[in-house]
């Protein structure tokens, strides 16, 4: 029984021989995989500084070019706005002129029509130079707020 006690501690001896060996063998290998990841480290840092510079700037570039797109866009909606609102004015202005100055104007050629067929009459070209001077001062009015084109 000695023996195989004996045996037994000589195998164990052996056995932590072994594992003292693999664990002296560690410690190198411990040191090049801690040196190897600084290294990555610091090239990771130094990249994401690049990457960070490159997305400023890519983000820059955006903003840039969306701002130019936005002012554009906005002059051109602004543009369009303007001549809606002139064409409805315009047509605001013409449906005045032909609803309000029409029939007064209508009646004038009348008159004239027919005091063109009669004697002229002063009394009457006092009345056609009033109602053209009336006609005058409702046209010069209205040309007034409607902006020209």
């Amino acid at each position: 029984m000695a023996n195989v006690r004996e045996t037994l501690i000589a195998e164990a001896l052996g056995d932590i021989a072994v594992l003292l060996e693999r664990i002296e063998a560690i410690a190198p290998a411990l040191m090049s995989t801690c040196e190897s990841v600084t290294r990555a480290s610091d090239s990771l840092v130094t990249r994401s500084g690049d990457a960070e510079a490159r997305f400023t700037a890519f983000t820059q570039h955006a903003v840039t070019h969306l701002s130019k797109h936005l002012v554009q866009r906005s002059d051109e909606l602004v543009r369009a706005a303007v001549e809606v609102q002139a064409q409805a004015l315009q047509a605001t202005g013409r449906k005045i002129l032909q609803d309000e100055l029409g029939p007064p104007v209508q009646r004038l050629a009348r008159s004239l029509n027919d005091s063109a067929h009669r004697r002229l009459h002063w009394p009457s070209v006092g009345v056609g130079a009033v109602t053209a001077i009336v006609a005058s001062t409702a046209a010069w009015a209205v040309a007034i707020y409607i902006p020209p084109y």
